[in-house]
């Protein structure tokens, strides 16, 4: 009999929502802002930024606040964060003001305790953006155990919410023809 309830509760209706509760509203006046690369959008932006940055350069802290935050980020000397890999090497997904979008990259656990590592570059974003002519922001990467040969490597065109998931030889540093 304790069959039975599960059953009549899958096949019940759900309740409607409360009235304005959890309800889309098709005429939302900001809809068009969705569109992260459409003209009207890129206005919004455009004349919103110019008034933050108004604000914020008028005041007198700005430039050495700026300066020190771009020393910090542009700095060569960042530890780069470490994700171990199984077969004892460490990747790092890097960006500096010659690799804008980043690269993943991979060197040795020996390598990566001395003040240089040596690191091989296994996938540059800069370089794959321009062969594709596309605005690839990279999002991430799934290899699969135990080898981590193959990976899934996760890229955003303009660096949307939408993401493109591709297979990805490690080893031969491409991507697999017809991939999953």
């Amino acid at each position: 009999m304790t069959g039975a309830v599960p059953a009549l509760a899958q096949t019940t209706p759900a309740p409607a929502a409360a009235e304005g509760f959890a309800q889309s509203d098709a005429s939302d006046p900001y809809l068009w802002l969705e569109e992260v690369e459409g003209e009207r959008a890129m206005e919004w932006v455009r004349v919103h930024n110019e008034r933050s940055l108004g604000v914020l350069q008028g005041d007198p802290r700005y430039e050495t606040l700026h300066n020190e935050a771009l020393a910090l980020v542009e700095s060569r000397d960042r530890i780069p964060s470490p994700g171990f890999n199984r077969d004892g090497t460490i990747d790092n997904f890097w960006q500096d003001a010659e690799h804008v979008r980043g690269i993943w990259r991979r060197t040795t656990l020996d390598s990566y305790r001395t003040a240089t590592p040596a690191w091989e570059t296994i996938l540059d974003f800069d370089a794959l953006s321009a062969a594709e002519g596309a605005n690839w922001v990279y999002k991430g990467t799934t290899c699969l155990s135990p080898g981590e040969r193959l990976c899934l490597v996760y890229l955003s065109n303009g660096g949307k919410d939408a993401t493109e998931a591709r297979e990805f030889d490690s080893e031969t540093r491409s991507f697999v023809d017809g991939g999953f």
